[in-house]
C-alpha cells in the first residue's frame, strides 16, 4: 500500500506551504509528515502515487494538472509559488489509481524552497515547451536535481514536450529526446499520455488503459 494522503490533509498542505512570509523551510518536515498517512477506507483508490511535476516556468505544468481537474484552459499565465499539491483520479481496467501531483515553481528564485518536496516522489513528469530552445535544454538539469535530491537515478521519469498546437522547433527536440511525449495541455491533446505512461511503469501493468 502506497503513503497518500487524504482530500483533507492535501487542502492543509497546499496551505501551508503556499510561498508567504510565514511559511520557512524549518516548516517542510512537519509538511512531509503528512505523507506518511494511510488511506484505510475500502473505496479508496488501489494504487496511489506522489508524481512530480518539473520544467521551466511557463512551460505549462499548472495548466497541465488545472486540464485534468477543472477540463478547462486559462490563458492567462500566473506562476506557481512554491508547489500546489493535487489528487487526479483514474479508473483502469487495473482498478483506480490517484496520482498525488506536485506542481512544482519553476522559477530559480523559487529552486531553494521546491527542493525537499521530491524527496518520496514515485515519478517525474519534466515539461519543456515545445517552442522553446531553452526549456528543452533545461529538461536534463531537472531530471539529474531531481534524482540527486531523492537520490534514486531509476526514478519513472517522462519527458513530455507541451504546446505541439503551436508550430515550430519540434525535429530538434525528438532529436534529443526520441522518446518524448507531446501534448498540448490547450487543446487536450493527448493529454492523458505522460500520466498513463507513469501509471505502466508504476503498476508494471504494460496493457494498462484508462477506462470511463
Amino acid at each position: 500500500m502506497y503513503k497518500v494522503l487524504t482530500n483533507k490533509q492535501l487542502s492543509k498542505l497546499k496551505l501551508s506551504i503556499k510561498m508567504d512570509t510565514s511559511f520557512k523551510l524549518s516548516d517542510m518536515s512537519q509538511c512531509l509528515e503528512l505523507t506518511d498517512t494511510i488511506k484505510t477506507n475500502p473505496n479508496e483508490p488501489i494504487h496511489r502515487f506522489k508524481i512530480i511535476i518539473a520544467g521551466d516556468g511557463g512551460v505549462g505544468k499548472t495548466t497541465f494538472v488545472k486540464q485534468h481537474l477543472h477540463k478547462k484552459f486559462t490563458p492567462a499565465y500566473v506562476p506557481t509559488l512554491g508547489v500546489d499539491v493535487d489528487p487526479i483520479t483514474f479508473n483502469t481496467n487495473y482498478g483506480s489509481i490517484e496520482f498525488n501531483v506536485w506542481d512544482t515553481a519553476g522559477q530559480d528564485k523559487y529552486g531553494f524552497l521546491s527542493e525537499g518536496y521530491y524527496i518520496g516522489g514515485h515519478g517525474v513528469i519534466c515539461m519543456f515547451d515545445t517552442t522553446s530552445n531553452t526549456s528543452y535544454r533545461n529538461v536534463r538539469g531537472w531530471i539529474k536535481k531531481i534524482q540527486n535530491e531523492i537520490k534514486n537515478k531509476n526514478i519513472p521519469t517522462i519527458i513530455c514536450g507541451n504546446k505541439c498546437d503551436i508550430d515550430g522547433g519540434y525535429m530538434s527536440i525528438s532529436q534529443i529526446y526520441p522518446n518524448v511525449i507531446k501534448i498540448s495541455a490547450k487543446t487536450k491533446t493527448d493529454i492523458d499520455l505522460p500520466l498513463l505512461s507513469l501509471a505502466r511503469k508504476l503498476t508494471g501493468h504494460r496493457d494498462l488503459v484508462f477506462v470511463d
